[in-house]
């Protein structure tokens, strides 16, 4: 439980804790923008999926909430990349990611840096 309470704070409840402590100072500046950097989930990953879901819907209401005013909100689905996200996130998965075929659309980190100027 321990290691899927850390992905839900750090990727769905980061975002919201973080823009909540800087927005009132963003929203006196004469221009701001947040983004939001989310993700599709895969196998084995439902509980990331569901917390960069939540961040979606965050970023989506923030939208909203501040049209109108000097605070831009974007949000960023880079699709899919070749990482160790599920063994990096600590979370057991009947799924070994040694064997997860690499798909010719998925970039590497390096690869993404480099086309992104990075």
């Amino acid at each position: 439980m321990k290691a899927k309470n850390k992905v839900i704070v750090v990727t769905g409840g980061g975002g919201g804790l973080g823009q909540a402590l800087v927005l009132p100072h963003l929203l006196q500046r004469s221009e701001a923008h947040i983004v939001n950097v989310s993700s599709l989930g895969g196998p084995g990953q439902t509980i990331y999926g569901a917390s960069k879901a939540a961040l979606k819907l965050l970023t989506e209401g923030l939208y909203a909430e501040l049209k109108g005013t000097p605070v831009k909100v974007t949000i960023i689905h880079p699709g899919a990349m070749q990482t160790k996200i599920m063994s990096n996130s600590g979370l057991k998965t009947s799924i070994d990611e040694a064997k997860v075929p690499k798909n010719a659309m998925m970039l590497s980190p390096d690869a993404a840096a480099k086309k992104y100027g990075i």
